[in-house]
């Protein structure tokens, strides 16, 4: 095992985004940067070229890694960000304040809506998804006796992880829910295939979570940009909210 204490993850497919290095270093994070670019180098990544995931479609090589932190991650807890999330300072309050919570496994809750098949209506409305995958999507839950009025979603920018057994099997499960649902490659929308197997198995899994707010990754430690860009996502203070659904409950979110 490593000496850090904990490992900060992202990962970079077919340059798709800007390598964003940290403008503030924790000595005690390890630094772990995914991508398929042998010519991406870094004084603060520890740059990764998998060639295991050779061959794979783009969206398949994303998830083999999003879902899978521990194969390069050291430390006992990884925080996986988006590539497109600039880190302005040490994320070591994160960290701690995590470790504090006694919690498995930390989840930025949805800002602006709770519920799986509107999360799949607003996607075919605003990034043109389509209305074939929600078809099959919700019908695949439906056929599973999902419940859509069960509130619970959450946002794949950012996410905490324990390297525990229970943590593992989520993530395996999600991935593998994912291929299931996909037809010619990978099902691309994971955030609501992801709050699917958190709330229709929360018997089975419930893992204790820690309910991050958008402000997290909308404050002076990070900045959330628009993809391959250094324009921040426009600021939303609506978005910003004190308490989120999880486990159809409502939680006070954390913010840093």
């Amino acid at each position: 095992m490593s000496e850090k204490l904990y490992s900060i993850l992202m990962y970079n497919f077919n340059n798709y985004e800007i390598m964003r290095d940290p403008k503030e270093i924790d000595p005690d994070c390890e630094y772990i940067y995914i991508t398929d670019d042998e010519n991406l180098k870094s004084n603060v990544w520890k740059v990764i070229v998998d060639h295991s995931l050779d061959g794979l479609s783009v969206f398949e090589k994303c998830y083999k890694v999003r879902f899978n932190l521990f194969n390069y991650a050291t430390t006992p807890v990884c925080i996986y960000l988006d590539g497109s999330v600039q880190i302005n300072k040490s994320l070591r309050k994160l960290y701690d304040d995590f470790m504090k919570s006694d919690c498995e496994l930390g989840l930025n809750i949805h800002p602006e809506r709770d519920r799986i098949d509107v999360e799949y209506l607003a996607w075919m409305r605003f990034r043109n998804y389509p209305a074939a995958n929600t078809n099959r999507c919700i019908g695949f839950m439906e056929s599973n006796g999902y419940n859509f009025d069960y509130k619970g979603l959450y946002q794949g920018t950012i996410r905490i992880e324990k390297n525990t057994d229970k943590i593992k099997h989520i993530d395996n499960t999600v991935f593998n829910l994912l291929k299931t649902l996909g037809t010619n490659e990978i099902e691309r929308l994971d955030q609501t295939v992801y709050s699917f197997a958190l709330n229709m198995f929360k018997n089975e899994f419930k893992p204790k979570v820690f309910p991050m707010s958008q402000q997290v990754l909308q404050s002076e430690f990070m900045t959330w940009n628009l993809h391959n860009t250094a324009r921040p996502i426009p600021f939303n203070q609506f978005c910003v909210k004190d308490k989120g659904w999880v486990y159809c409950k409502q939680e006070d979110l954390y913010k840093l």
